[in-house]
Formats: C-alpha cells, structure tokens, sequence
C-alpha cells in the first residue's frame, strides 16, 4: 500500500511539475492537442494538505491563509489546463485570464529554457504538454455556511473573445528609457539608477541576477518589448515573440471578484476595479535594451489627472490612493479664480500652461539655467545632490524627445457654473496676438549698477547717494540672489523684450524668456491675483506689466561696479500724486513729497493734468495736454540757467533737480507726468500714440500786414528796467506808464550769468537769446505755442503782470492781434545788465 501511494505521488508531482514547466512556455498558431487527458482531481483541506483518489500526497504549498481567502470568494475549485495554445486556469468552471503561446514563441521559450541551468529538461517537454492536454483539479474546502456549487467539466480550449475598444483608455504611452548594462545595471535615459539610489539610501530593486544576464548573453537578447493589445499583454524579445498574457471583458471582471478578497487592502482592490476595465483599451509599451542605451525614444501623451473636491488624485481615471494630495488651500484658491481645468507640458526647454483651455505665458529656460540649478537646487530645495542631478539628467532627456503633460480636471466651486471642454487640446500648439500698439513702441533702456558686494551704485545713471537723499529705500542684492549669480559667473545680466518675448541673459547667453501677449498676461495676474496675500499690490503690477512688457525694453545690470548701458526711456509715465509724491509705472519714488502743492494747485487752476518732455539733443520738447509749446534748444552754459530758472519755479530742491537735469543731459528720456485734475474738473485725454517730439510749428498768419520790425534797447538796474529806448523809466512814468519790475529770482539768475549784454533776436517761428554775443537759448514756436506758454507760465508771473493778464481785453488782443504779429516778426533786442 506505501508503494502505490509513493507512486501515485511521484506521478501527481510529475504532473505539477509538468504544469510549472507549461507555465514557463508558450505557443500558437494553427493546430490543436492529439488529445486531453481528464484533469486529475485533488481535494485539499484547510491546512493545504492534498488527496488524490483518497490517497493522501501531503502539503502542496497553498497555504491555510490563502485558502481562507479563496473561501471568502467562494471559489470552490480550481482549474488548470495546458494545451495547445497556452496554460488557461478556470474557477469554479469559469475562464480566467490565461497564458497564451504560439509556435514561434514556444521556440523562443525553448531556447531561453535550454540555456538555464536545470531547466534543460522543459524545453523538450513543452511541444509534448502542448499535444497531449493535462490538467490539475483543486477542490477546495468549503466555507462554513456555503452551498457546493454545479460545477461544469472542462470541454476544452476557451480562447479570448476578440474586442475592439471604443476608445484608448491608457496611452498612447511608449516607454523606453530603461537599459541595462552588460553587468545588468539598469539606467533610465543613460543615467545610471545608482546614483540615484545611493542618493536616496533605498533601492529599487531593479538589478538583474547574473544567471539571467548569462541567459540573454546565450540568445542575444537586445531588447525586451512588454505591449498592451485590446485582448492581452504581448511579449517578444527582438521582434521574436514569447508567450503572453490573454484576456477578454468577462475574464478581468472574474479575476477581480476573485481578487478582492486575496488582496484585503480596500484601496488597492478599488484601483484594480479602476484599471481591469481599462486594460482593453490601453496603448503602452515598453521596451526594455540590454545593450546599455535605451532602444528607442519614449513618447508619452499627456496624462489625465482629475481632483477630488478632498484632493485626492487619479491618473486615467485610477484613483492614486484615497489620502489628498493636493492641498486644501491651493485648492481652495484654485477654485477661487474659477480654474477648472489646468494644463501643463515640458517639450525641450519650455513649460506650457493653460487655464481652463486659455494659454498662459510660455517659460523658456537654457542649459545654463539648468546647470546652474543643479549647482544651487539641493541647497535650495534641500534634496540631495545624486538625486537632484539624476532625476534633473533624466527629465532633461526626456523632454527633448517627448512632451512631458498633464491635464487636470478640478471640482467646480459650490454656486459656480461648470465649463465644458470638448475635442483635443495642445497646450504648445500656443499662437500670441502681437500687441496693439499705436505709432513708434516706447522705447525704455536703463542700466543698473551693482558693485561686486552686491549694494546699488546707480539707477539710471543717478547715484545710489542722490536716490537716498529723496527718501528711496537702499537696494542691494540678496546674499541667495548673489550666490546664483556667482555660480553663472556672470558680470552683467540683460532683461530685454522683443515680438511678445522677454528674455533674461547673462553675458549675452540666454538663462530665462517668456513669450506671451496681452490676453496671457491677463490671465497669468488673475490667477496670481488668488495666491497673494494683497491682491491691490497686483493690480498695480497688472496695470503696469504690459505697458512695460510691450515696450521695446533693455534693462542692463552690471555686477561689477561698471558702467552700464546709458537709459533712453521714450515715455516715461509718472503720476503725481495729491500729496506731491511721484510713482513711476505704478511705483511710489519713496514717500516723501517732491513737487510742492503750490505748484499742484497752480496746475489745477490753469487745468494743466499732463505735461509731456522729451530732451534729444540739446533740444526740449514740451506739451501741456497733449498740445506742443514751443521747443528750447540750449548749450552746457545755460543749462545752469535752465537749473536756476525750473528750480525757483518747481520748488524743488538743488540737488535734485541737479541731479535730474544731468541724467537728462546724459539721457535720452522722455516724460509724461500726470498730474491731479482740479475738483470737478473734466479729465483730459491724451492719445497713447502721443509723440511730444512730432511738433510742427504753422508759419505766421501775417494776410496782409507787413512783417512787424522791433528794435529796442533796455537798460537793467538790478530787477527794474531803467529805460526803453533810451527813454528814461521816469519819463514814460510822467507819461502814465509804469514799466514792471522783473521778478527778484529772474533778476538773480540774470545777474548771476555774468554778463553784461544780453541779445534777443527772433524771426518767423523762433528766437535766440544771447549773453555777451554767445548764444544761450533757441525757442521755436508759433502763435498756438506760444500762448499756451503765457498761459502757463501765468501762475508764475508777479502779481501786478499777472493782473493785466487776466484782463480779459489784454487776453483777446494778446492771443488774436499781438501772438500772430510776434510769431512772424523781427525783433532786435539788446538789454545792458548795469
């Protein structure tokens, strides 16, 4: 009796060990069994022992654990057929997914087994387990409380029923960055995973054993293709297939229903039932080289992501755990800028973005930007530096051959109205709308100039002492901020636009741009707008970015204490302010007031709300309202002049105004200040087109008088005019004529010239004004120009010529009989300073 059950034993574990081998092969094609032995019966009990026929052949491996759990799915027997066209497991008499082979990767499979040690045997037994079909019965104990099931017998082969999938539910992915070295080391994009495991202290566990090396040395295997189809998982080793995985709809869903209760782990039974349903429908491949470079390039789709309102995340649909990922307060303002769709990709050396379908701003970046990152980015980041240089190495390869992106899908705010996005969208498929922008684009070129420590030695070729003297807060480099840059080795850096781009460079090589227009801007400060804390700070930066950004703008910053570039700012807009403070492009020119609220109010009363310069050359344009008074031209000795005279009249302090008028000098710059309108005063509209130095000047409209002839001669005593003509003051006072005096700080200044002759001479539309026969001032004008001077220059005469001016009578004659008569007229007046 020992004797048969020792035999009955040896022949069960034949079998077994037949059906191990049959697992390990494969085939296909044409064909079908001689014929198919009845599977042999083992009835188990819950310890996992077996009996065959009532004979008992011990412990089969299948332990009490596992049966429980096989119990709990109330799987009561399981099946396994090998046979012609593969190894096909059965539970309870229903098919489940099988292993599938052909003769050609039987073949395949014979070879690999014919060069692994103590497997030489199976590649001879496999052709005959495919012609003669075996098969293994286990019944299994039935749980307390189950009813036996009506199992059908097995009547043979059951292959997959073809499908055909609406839709690719995963992919298209194709993933072939990893390779392995000849000692079986893998890499991913030529990046040795070592490195990065030695960086994180763990491993991934990827190396692969020696003997397998040694079997794929034996074949020749260069690469390994895993591929999904619509009903399995293909195998094949340089174009040669292996024995896969087969499958169809109702097979996975039997699988998972079995699954669930061996798995136990409620999150990962819920992902199964995510992703079985989608494996007819997924487009991946991966392809593995052992040639030590990968064997063809990766190319990914973008990814569906959808958030959970509790920011949890799933990734085709396949729930990435339940725990939140995303964090409630990014969320939260996410939502709050009613973002329900966010797009982003790497492709080479750009980040695209989108919100809800709309493009963002585009970020560019260089390999000196990324080198330098990789030098600063552990410390910043505090991530050690193999995995920062590994994972950065990887990325980099990766997206110079694909887009790496993402498409994610978040809740709608409560009370918000869902959008709808339908079809396909590229997020680098971008095209911005050049800016609208009317006449010349404002020109703005400023230099900075920083010393090697890092503190400000000029803005715009002011002084960092002048700048403080006014109340601006000191400006020096960050010690972060100096520490990149010391790692570029850069001595200058370059912030310059061009056609919807700006681009930061280091010594002319490029570190950073941006592309964009208008549109993007707007939406980039709106989303920006949900994560700052003073949300007012960014409508100011809102206001000015595109005004700045669609300007043809060079800002150049030296790092080295050297000259920078010389500024030309063709349109600089300054507010000021009701309290006399200055802003430039939204930004306060610190906090304490520069122009004096006299010369405000005084404004406000001629209702002057814009005044516009533009000194080119040695020529000053100027416009009140958008309309041109007259141009002045001078020299280096009546700049002073100029000083003197703007000073006395703005109220503004000599250093400043030194300080201004010589980086006007050294400058091409342009101003447009705006000042307060005067309560209830209508607000004065001048066009962005504006140009103050496109001014034509309209001949004198003389019809038919004779052009005037002026000579005069005038003595100056101090600030009283002696004589006219030499026609003493006295007389022309018998004769009821008071001659003004000049205001005292107009006398200074000319006392102050030296001079002891002072020369006016005009002709049609200008004037001369020499000292001593050395020309001082040019002014060109016509009649319009000129009364727009007189009427701002009113505020500033003395009170008794100011009087006469305001005569409505001295008015009309002024502007309607004299201006025109002046305009054209040529004088000759020579006044002896005494």
């Amino acid at each position: 009796m020992q004797v048969h059950k020792r035999t009955l034993r040896t022949v069960v574990a034949v079998l077994a060990i037949s059906l191990v081998l049959s697992a390990c092969s494969g085939g296909g094609g044409g064909g079908s069994t001689w014929f198919n032995l009845p599977s042999i019966p083992i009835t188990l009990d819950a310890n996992g022992n077996g009996k065959v026929l009532g004979f008992n052949i011990g412990y089969l491996g299948l332990q009490p654990a596992m049966i429980g759990q096989l119990q709990q799915a109330n799987v009561q027997e399981i099946e396994i057929r090998v046979g012609y066209h593969g190894i096909f497991p059965y539970a309870n008499g229903e098919a489940l997914p099988y292993i599938n082979w052909t003769d050609e990767s039987v073949n395949l499979l014979q070879d690999v087994l014919r060069n692994t040690p103590g497997a030489e045997t199976g590649a001879t037994a496999i052709p005959w387990l495919r012609r003669i079909g075996v098969g293994v019965r286990l019944k299994l104990p039935l749980a307390q409380g189950a009813s036996p099931l009506d199992i059908p017998r097995w009547r043979g082969e059951e292959l997959a029923q073809p499908e055909t999938p609406g839709e690719t539910t995963i992919g298209p992915i194709q993933f072939a960055s990893l390779a392995y070295d000849e000692n079986g080391k893998p890499s991913i994009e030529g990046v040795p995973l070592a490195q990065i495991e030695q960086a994180l202290g763990a491993s991934f566990g990827l190396d692969l054993p020696p003997l397998a090396m040694q079997i794929f040395k034996a074949i020749n295997v260069q690469q390994l293709t895993v591929a999904t189809q619509p009903n399995g998982i293909d195998l094949s080793v340089d174009g040669r297939p292996l024995p896969g995985l087969a499958y169809d709809t109702p097979r996975l869903e039997r699988t998972i229903a079995i699954a669930e209760p061996l798995v136990g782990d409620p999150t990962l039974v819920s992902t199964l039932k995510e992703v079985a349903p989608k494996l007819p429908g997924a487009d991946v491949d991966i392809i593995v080289s052992f040639t030590g470079q990968p064997a063809a390039d990766t190319k990914l789709a973008t990814i569906p992501v959808q958030v959970t309102p509790e920011g949890a995340l799933a990734i085709y649909g396949i729930p990435l755990g339940t725990s939140p990922i995303l964090p409630q307060d990014m969320l939260a303002k996410l939502q709050a800028a009613n973002i329900q769709k966010l797009d982003v990709s790497i492709l080479q050396d750009s980040l695209y973005l989108a919100a809800n379908r709309e493009p963002l701003p585009v970020i560019a970046w260089s390999d000196a930007t990324l080198e330098a990152f990789q030098e600063m980015g552990g410390d910043l980041l505090g991530v050690p530096p193999g995995l920062l240089n590994g994972g950065l190495a990887i990325v980099r390869a990766l997206v110079a051959k694909t887009p790496i992106g993402l498409s994610m899908d978040l809740p709608v705010a409560e009370g918000a109205e869902a959008l709808t996005f339908e079809g396909e969208f590229d997020v680098t498929a971008v095209q911005f709308q050049p800016s609208a922008v009317e006449g010349a684009k404002p020109e703005l070129q400023l230099g900075v100039v920083f010393d090697p420590s890092g503190n400000l030695v000029s803005l715009a070729g002011i002084p960092a002492s002048t700048l403080a003297a006014v109340g601006a807060p000191a400006i020096n480099l960050p010690p972060n901020v100096q520490g990149l840059l010391s790692q570029l080795g850069a001595g200058k850096l370059q912030v310059a636009t061009a056609d919807n781009a700006l681009n930061i460079m280091a010594d002319d090589a490029r570190l950073l741009g941006l592309q964009y227009d208008n549109a993007a801007l707007e939406r980039a400060l709106g989303l920006a707008s949900a994560f700052v804390a003073d949300p007012a700070q960014l409508e100011s930066v809102g206001a000015v970015l595109p005004q700045v950004l669609n300007s043809d703008l060079n800002l150049v910053v030296s790092l080295t204490g050297e000259p920078a570039a010389e500024t030309r700012l063709t349109s600089l807009p300054i507010a000021v302010r009701a309290d006399g403070t200055l802003a430039v492009y939204g930004f306060a020119l610190g906090d304490q007031p520069i122009l004096q609220k006299k010369f405000i109010d005084d404004m406000q009363a001629i209702n002057v709300q814009r005044i516009d310069a533009n000194i080119i050359n040695d020529n000053l344009y100027l416009a009140t309202n958008g309309e041109a008074l007259p141009v002045i031209s001078w020299n280096d000795r009546s700049l002073d002049l100029i000083q003197e005279v703007a000073g006395s009249a703005l109220g503004v302090s000599p250093d400043l105004l030194g300080a201004a008028i010589g980086f006007l000098k050294d400058s091409d710059v342009g101003l447009a200040l705006s000042l307060p309108a005067a309560e209830g005063a209508e607000a004065v509209s001048v066009p962005e087109s504006f140009d103050v130095t496109a001014v034509a000047f309209q001949p004198p409209a003389l019809g038919d008088l004779a052009q005037p002839l002026i000579q005069l001669g005038i003595v100056l005593q101090g600030n009283q005019i002696a004589s006219i003509s030499d026609i003493p003051a006295s007389t022309l006072q018998a004769m009821g004529v008071s001659l003004p005096a000049l205001p005292e700080n107009i006398a200074n200044i000319l006392n102050g010239l030296g001079a002891e002759q002072l020369q006016l001479t005009a002709m049609p539309n200008a004037l001369q004004l020499a000292a001593d026969s050395e020309s001082l001032l040019g002014l060109a004008y016509d009649d319009a120009a000129l009364n727009r001077l007189i009427k701002l220059a009113t505020p500033f005469l003395s009170a008794n010529v100011a009087e006469v001016f305001s005569d409505p009578d001295v008015t009309a004659l002024l502007t309607e009989q004299l201006l025109p008569l002046v305009s054209g007229a040529d004088v000759d007046i020579t006044a002896v300073l005494e």
